[in-house]
């Protein structure tokens, strides 16, 4: 698999005539007081299109000033021992990288892509819980999408579409096999997909540490209209615990999520949703520590039951605009909130400020996540 990702990658140099375009950032983070530090982002864009091929490649280096460390800001309900088997810090160091590279081929409906390409499952805005390829924590800010290692073939007749995507891993368990069909018509948009993954999960149990891996079948559904003006949108994820189902083990790991949501644009200036995410396993109240430790060791950032997720989008022209948003435990109120203000007064030019803090005590779901503060300054060329 490695030696026909390198000949994709070549290829393209000598049969395309390519075009480039490239990006600056400055970023500057502060988290409370533990963290603070610069990072210096240069993105290169390769871009190239020649009848039923496309080539599109992405190169990304990220440069630190000193080698600063990252100091992991555990809440302080966690005990000692806890503590003392966790790491402290990870160190922050100068890296580049391809985040994308791959070909895509078009040809009688037919759309076929090799390499690295980017990937994403599910409708929800804020957290998608179906989207196993590509998902991160909301509070992130420092994520940077970057594409799989793998195939996706596409097959498109009327409104219809039909998917397989592959990817690619030299360890079986850490390979994604998944199936999506989408119908796209003048009134909705609805997805069926189901996929075949391996889920590593990690818990505390005592005084240890114990890692499983649980193997799982996704099957899902969503539906997205805006026919009635409103946009509104449906989605239910299954997870089955595929060695429980087919083995009887004694820990069944299964669950669902159920989300649905609503967003209106008044006047093409103000962009207002309200979104409702349930996750069957989450809890109604009594955090404690191991549920926190949850959303720090694991991909899984939901821990209680009912979220509410409100947002607020402002945009003034094309110089300026901001964002509201909030993810609320309906059963506790506690809640995480962010906010983004950008603004842009040359296409070549753009400075974003983004933050996001908690609200909620002791014993509630958000409680001990730090408040982050970022700064971004974005050159384009």
């Amino acid at each position: 698999m490695k030696k026909i990702f390198l000949f994709l990658i070549i290829i393209p140099y000598i049969i395309f005539a390519l075009r480039f375009s490239g990006e600056y950032n400055y970023n500057y983070y502060y988290y409370q007081s533990l963290n603070a530090y610069g990072e210096n982002r240069v993105i290169l864009n390769m871009n190239a299109d020649k009848g039923i091929a496309s080539f599109h490649l992405q190169g990304l280096g990220q440069f630190y000033i000193g080698g600063p460390k990252y100091i992991i800001p555990y809440p302080d309900n966690i005990p000692n021992y806890v503590i003392d088997n966790l790491p402290s810090y990870y160190q922050l160091s100068n890296s580049m990288k391809i985040n994308t590279a791959y070909l895509s081929i078009y040809y009688l409906g037919f759309n076929l892509k090799f390499g690295k390409f980017p990937m994403k499952w599910g409708i929800s805005q804020t957290y998608a819980p179906a989207d196993i390829f590509s998902s991160t924590s909301p509070m992130d800010y420092s994520y940077i999408e970057e594409g799989i290692l793998g195939f996706l073939g596409m097959y498109s007749f009327g409104d219809n579409t039909i998917s397989f995507i592959y990817q690619d891993h030299t360890d079986y368990e850490q390979t994604k096999q998944g199936l999506l069909f989408e119908n796209i018509n003048n009134y909705f948009t609805a997805s069926l997909f189901s996929a075949h993954f391996f889920n590593t999960r990690r818990i505390f149990n005592g005084f240890v540490f114990r890692t499983n891996t649980v193997e799982y079948l996704l099957s899902g559904f969503n539906i997205i209209t805006d026919y009635w003006g409103p946009g509104i949108w449906i989605e239910i994820d299954y997870f089955a615990d595929v060695e429980y189902w087919i083995q009887d083990s004694i820990a069944d790991y299964s669950h669902y999520f159920l989300i649905a949501g609503v967003d209106y644009t008044f006047n093409d200036l103000l962009y207002t949703s309200l979104e409702y995410i349930y996750y069957s396993e989450g809890k109604t109240d009594g955090f404690t520590y191991n549920d926190i430790l949850r959303r720090y060791l694991n991909d899984n950032f939901l821990i209680s039951k009912h979220y509410l997720i409100p947002i607020i989008g402002i945009n003034q022209g094309e110089t300026i605009s901001g964002e509201f948003a909030a993810m609320i435990n309906a059963n506790d109120l506690s809640s995480m909130i962010m906010t983004s203000l950008i603004y842009q007064p040359r296409e070549y030019l753009s400075m974003d400020l983004n933050s996001s803090f908690v609200i909620g005590n002791l014993g509630k779901d958000f409680y001990g996540l730090p408040p982050i503060y970022t700064f971004q300054l974005k050159f384009y060329y």
